[in-house]
């Protein structure tokens, strides 16, 4: 139960520590729900899902927005969303277990969304529709699908039955599920349980077979069955027209309500936003962006007029903009709350200048791609435990002394060494402490060897180098704070997602003038900082001997 009520909250706890990071307002502001039906009201939903539509179809003027629903959560809390739109049963259930700075409107939206089981067309298994057919009639007709609906939804018992199976087995089912929609398809510790994951066991039971599961993620697990390596989809699966050109559904199993999610305005956070200041305001101005990032694009498309100044070290940015080289940068909220952690007298404009997930690169190559798909699963069975939750809570919170870490050197290297391209500048993802590279996707990236057998080699480059270290073959894959484009993606790979950040403009706060007044003591704090305790010196002289060389 412990563990369930993790992953239900997890759409708060992904930023933990960012409860100091700036909330958006309601559109009303009043207490009351947002007016869904207003022109640029930002709503959320699951891509191909029947919310989609709905929310097209009822609130046109809407800007919508996709999200997996639990990242959807955290974007509502954190105020990049307006509403999110969902099933109300399990958006009740992530209440009910912890999640936070949220309440459901009252009623639902839009008709009964109809759920089913999915059948891949290119199963191995005889005639498995009609099979599935007969079996959920059956269940149907003796009582057994209403009392498993009245355990697992209603009353929220969450143990799972003794299910008979096949003493001889004939057949081997293969489910397709994602592990990550409770009260039906989740992990506790690490096993599979719930209302769909105990009615496959009844199909495999029912068929004479052995039941055995893959866990994918939505989009994944129709593709799945589309090109039959799984013979059925079991999870919450709703029953649409698109998903009906890649597998065939059974007959209904039950109905849900679709309900809406919306900020708690009771809500507060530690460290607002610059809300009185303008974005016209900086057009024109000085902004700083790391050489090699998305952020000049940005910056050009909502400050066409700003004159854009490169870096290669944040430390610089910000140091640029304390003593007033420069009038604001673009910089990852998160790598901003940690500026301030540090003493920097910044803050940030309320709206950011994009939200976007964050993955590491592989290069465009069989090996590559089969690297991908390995780290990728091993992201998403994190993510369904738990473990990637708490992972943030770590790295993301100000506590230095429980940010410790296996030593990467020292993982035996079974199956050969992987070569990991980083800045090692961007906190709390990957920078350096005590010599050594650190940080949340350091130690993502060492638990993944662990596991796989993989020595690990961590190799620093720049910010702009790492994409070319991947994709040149130098390194095997990359991660440093990497937003994922449509630009990126036609030269490396992407994995699954691991984090989804927001790019903001940073900006002096009211303290500025006195921080700039004693820029001696920040020089010398910074300089302490960068070169001593992180033994930057080392990396400096390194880079004198080589250009001796």
């Amino acid at each position: 139960m412990k563990v369930l009520k993790t992953l239900l909250a997890m759409g708060m706890a992904i930023l933990l520590a960012a409860s100091l990071l700036p909330f958006g307002a309601l559109a009303n502001g009043d207490g009351g729900a947002p007016d869904l039906s207003r022109k640029g009201t930002r709503i959320g939903v699951g891509a191909g899902t029947v919310q989609e539509k709905l929310v097209s179809e009822l609130f046109p003027d809407a800007e919508v927005f996709y999200y997996h629903h639990l990242d959807g959560y955290a974007a509502l809390a954190q105020g990049k969303l307006d509403a999110f739109v969902f099933d109300k049963k399990q958006m009740e259930l992530a209440i009910k277990n912890g999640l936070g700075g949220v309440r459901l409107l009252d009623g639902s939206i839009g008709e009964a969304t109809k759920i089913a089981i999915g059948i891949s067309n290119g199963s191995k298994i005889p005639d498995l529709e009609n099979q599935v057919n007969s079996f959920v009639r059956e269940l149907k007709r003796n009582g057994t699908l209403d009392d498993m609906y009245d355990r697992w939804v209603v009353r929220e018992d969450f143990s799972m039955p003794e299910i008979e199976g096949s003493d001889a087995p004939t057949a081997r089912l293969i489910v397709g599920t994602t592990g990550i929609a409770p009260p039906y398809t989740f992990y506790e510790g690490t096993e599979l349980t719930g209302y769909d994951i105990e009615l496959m066991y009844r199909l495999a039971a029912w068929l004479g077979a052995d039941a055995e599961f893959e866990v994918y993620d939505y989009a994944g697990v129709v593709q799945a069955a589309q090109t039959g390596k799984v013979d059925v989809v079991a999870a919450n699966l709703q029953v649409t027209p698109e998903r009906a050109e890649a597998l065939t559904f059974s007959e209904t199993l039950y109905e849900e309500e679709t309900g809406v999610l919306v900020r708690d305005t009771g809500a507060t956070s530690g460290a607002q936003g610059q809300s009185g200041v303008q974005w016209q305001d900086y057009n024109g101005k000085r902004i700083g962006v790391m050489t090699g990032s998305i952020h000049d694009s940005l910056v050009e498309r909502r400050l066409p007029s700003a004159q854009i100044v490169y870096f290669t070290e944040p430390s610089d940015m910000l140091a640029a903009l304390e003593t007033g080289k420069i009038d604001a940068f673009a910089w990852p909220k998160s790598g901003a709350v940690f500026m301030r952690y540090e003493g920097a007298h910044i803050t940030w404009l309320d709206e950011s200048l994009q939200d976007g997930d964050l993955g590491f690169i592989f290069p465009k190559t069989e090996e590559g791609r089969d690297l991908n798909r390995r780290f990728s699963d091993f992201v998403l069975a994190l993510r369904a435990d738990g473990t990637l939750d708490t992972l943030i809570e770590k790295w993301f919170g100000e506590d230095e002394s429980v940010k410790n870490m296996i030593d990467c050197s020292a993982i035996p290297a079974i199956n050969g060494t992987l070569r990991m391209a980083t800045a090692a500048n961007a906190v709390p993802f990957t920078y350096v402490r005590d010599g050594t590279v650190v940080g949340f996707e350091i130690e993502l990236a060492a638990l993944f060897c662990v596991e796989n057998g993989y020595g690990l080699q961590v190799e620093q480059v720049n910010f702009d180098g790492v994409l070319a270290s991947v994709q040149t073959g130098k390194c095997d894959f990359g991660g440093s704070c990497l937003a994922v484009t449509e630009e990126r993606q036609e030269q490396v790979d992407f994995s699954a997602s691991h984090y989804t950040n927001s790019v903001v403009l940073v900006i002096p706060d009211d303290a500025g003038a006195a921080a700039r007044a004693s820029f001696l003591d920040g020089v010398i704090s910074s300089f302490e900082k960068t070169f001593l305790r992180e033994n930057r010196w080392m990396l400096f002289a390194q880079g004198i001997w080589t250009t001796m060389l």
